[in-house]
């Protein structure tokens, strides 16, 4: 949580982020480990494909995530010469590069990024499944809704 408000806290303080299709953002002192989940938490809040990089081992390495319709994948290959390795698919990528390319590496993945992503895929959607009245939520509705949890971290089901 501490990696994910950090990066919050550098893009709202960051001029030029809104100008921007994609999120690309480095900090050295960031857990490899997290920071996949950083990466899917700026996609909730801010809706953009997004890299987040550390340091790891004398190289940047970093974790790819997209939103509905763009591959990731692709966005991340048309920078391959820059990586030193990359894997992925559509909706997530893994990446490690050498420091010195960093820069012309978030310049290209934007460019990459802003040349392929339309109005439609940059704007959320939410999926419906199906209706609920408030008339069918009763006390049964909320003991099967309990059933699904846990929830994740600070969220919980009322109680009736």
């Amino acid at each position: 949580m501490q990696a994910t408000n950090h990066a919050l806290e550098i893009l709202r303080n960051d001029t030029e982020f809104g100008k921007k299709s994609s999120t690309v953002l480095y900090h050295p002192e960031w857990h490899k480990g997290v920071i996949g989940i950083v990466a899917s938490r700026l996609i909730e809040t801010y809706y953009r494909p997004t890299v987040v990089l550390t340091q790891s081992e004398g190289l940047i390495t970093g974790s790819a995530r997209s939103i509905k319709g763009f591959d990731i994948y692709d966005a991340v290959d048309a920078c391959g010469d820059l990586l030193e390795h990359f894997g992925g698919h559509t909706y997530a990528a893994g990446l490690s590069l050498r420091p010195e390319n960093l820069d012309v590496f978030k310049e290209r993945f934007e460019n990459f990024v802003k040349e392929h992503i339309t109005e439609d895929m940059a704007r959320p959607e939410i999926e419906i499944d199906s209706r609920l009245d408030l008339l069918d939520i009763k006390r049964k509705f909320f003991d099967i809704l309990k059933q699904f949890a846990p929830f994740g971290p600070g969220k919980h089901v009322a109680s009736i």
